[in-house]
């Protein structure tokens, strides 16, 4: 009869410990598919940030350029791979300017982050199989705007044409897109 028990013991030691195992397999994957940044939250996220940035800046009188490029480069980071992000940040006097004009990068500072492949590597196996592995890197890409008319400006940014209007005092503006399955997604404000 002792052999018995031993023999239950160690079979419900097993379930148990099977069963942990599978509890934890189950947590990870649940994981892994919520731990993205919805593109929608990111972009009111944004906004909301942004002027609590903005505001801090003019308040309390700080280098706001120096201010909004630690913001910007601080967001990129937190809102991960995978997408693109465009920023429209300055004061610019576009009475200045002609229609048609670009803006000059002190006026009005336009620039994005995107994964952007800098290489491959390429791997040939014992086979004779051959594999390569592009090498991307995150890029910060100064972009020119131009004066549209008035006080709007335009940007191209992905192939698209963007339109912004341009305000007394600090201007932020964005444009996140994201890529997935083939399908763009894009967010501004």
């Amino acid at each position: 009869m002792r052999s018995d028990k031993k023999g239950q013991f160690y079979l419900l030691a097993a379930v148990v410990i099977i069963t942990i195992i599978v509890g934890f397999a189950g947590v990870s994957n649940s994981l892994k598919k919520n731990s993205g940044i919805k593109l929608q939250d990111s972009g009111e996220e944004l906004n909301f940030e942004s002027g609590q940035v903005l505001e801090y800046g003019v308040t309390h009188e700080t280098n706001l350029t120096k201010l909004v490029t630690h913001f910007t480069t601080s967001y990129d980071e937190y809102a991960g791979e995978n997408k693109e992000i465009l920023f429209i940040v300055g004061n610019p006097d576009l009475e200045t300017y002609g229609t048609g004009d670009p803006i000059s990068v002190g006026d009005l500072e336009v620039y994005s982050y995107s994964d952007t492949v800098t290489g491959t590597i390429g791997v040939t196996l014992g086979t004779g199989a051959e594999t390569s592995l592009e090498i991307t890197e995150r890029l910060k890409t100064t972009i020119s705007a131009t004066k549209k008319s008035g006080e709007e400006v335009s940007v191209d940014f992905n192939d698209q044409i963007y339109t912004f209007e341009i305000k007394p005092g600090e201007n932020f503006y964005f444009v996140i897109s994201q890529t997935i399955d083939d399908e763009k997604f894009i967010v501004t404000n």
